[in-house]
């Protein structure tokens, strides 16, 4: 039997592929503090970074996603 409504489900999800995103970014500083001088290890960082603070930054109500 379900302690949560189904409704939770796709929040769950959301959720977890934040914190996926948000370990794939220690994991890229990480390599990044191993490997400072290498532009593709900084460009593979940044880009972690720019998809989770994509994630996170609300959007205005209108262009949400139905």
């Amino acid at each position: 039997m379900p302690t949560e409504p189904a409704e939770h489900g796709a929040a769950d999800i959301t959720d977890t592929a934040t914190d996926a995103l948000q370990q794939q970014l220690v994991e890229s500083l990480m390599a990044v503090i191993g490997a400072p001088d290498d532009h593709d290890v900084a460009r593979a960082a940044d880009g972690v970074l720019h998809t989770l603070q994509t994630r996170l930054t609300p959007q205005p109500v209108g262009e949400r996603a139905a």
